[in-house]
């Protein structure tokens, strides 16, 4: 996947849903940023992969 189109999907999917959007939790811990997210979920389509197996 070349990189303009795997930055204009990240766009598309921050755009539709807040989840995957970078937060600072309570105590001040960053969360996993929105590539990590992404990236995550797309080896676990492509792969057939468990979310457990992502860890």
């Amino acid at each position: 996947m070349s990189d303009n189109l795997f930055l204009c999907i990240v766009d598309a999917i921050k755009d539709h849903d807040t989840y995957f959007i970078k937060r600072i939790d309570a105590l001040g811990i960053s969360g996993l940023s929105t590539m990590q997210k992404i990236t995550t979920v797309l080896r676990m389509l492509a792969y057939g992969l468990p979310v457990d197996a992502t860890d």
